[in-house]
């Protein structure tokens, strides 16, 4: 079970492993693991086609995280940058809600569900 980020027990990265969609987006997926000492999550959207080709719809890729108190911090692995960008997120039970940190129409915050 799961317990909320501003609660005095902290969601853990292995209680966020496996595979999570978002409940307004369903095409929009992350799954969170552990690699080479460091937390992971991939982020999973829908194809689209920009002038002519066929890709993933921005935003998708893989992000290294770390957890806060009441936020996640998130950069891109495919970046130059050092730099985390803090986002709200609030773990509970089996769903979290998390500041909209890619190009999506559901407002500020993102709200997954936990599928596996």
């Amino acid at each position: 079970m799961f317990s909320s980020c501003s609660n005095q027990d902290a969601v853990t990265p292995t209680q966020l492993e496996g595979q999570w969609i978002n409940v307004n987006t369903p095409t929009d997926t992350l799954f969170f693991k552990s690699m080479e000492n460091m937390e992971v999550m991939t982020l999973h959207r829908a194809m689209e086609i920009k002038n002519g080709v066929e890709q993933p719809e921005s935003g998708s890729g893989t992000y290294q995280y770390r957890l806060t108190e009441g936020s996640i911090a998130i950069k891109s692995l495919f970046s130059s940058s050092m730099i985390f960008d803090d986002y709200y997120f609030n773990v509970e039970e089996m769903q979290f809600s998390i500041g909209a940190f890619y190009g999506s129409d559901n407002g500020k915050l993102l709200h997954f569900e936990k599928i596996d």
